[in-house]
């Protein structure tokens, strides 16, 4: 879902997925105080925890690029 959110600013983000769980994620899940999956953070601000709709996945991404490229 989220790469159909972002395939008209996809060349103004890089997205990458990490497993809250490894060895590499665990110092950032702990840093955003990630609780749920998914979580998503931008630019440092969690924008989305948990189960969330299209509509609310976007608004809450567009609501963070709104400035675009």
């Amino acid at each position: 879902m989220l790469s159909e959110v972002l395939k008209n600013i996809q060349e103004c983000v890089e997205v990458e997925e990490i497993d809250a769980w490894s060895r590499e994620g665990e110092p950032l899940a702990e840093k955003y105080g990630v609780q749920v999956v998914p979580t998503i953070v931008a630019n440092g601000v969690k924008l989305v925890e948990g189960p969330v709709s299209r509509y609310q996945l976007a608004s809450a991404v567009m609501a963070a690029f709104r400035r675009g490229c």
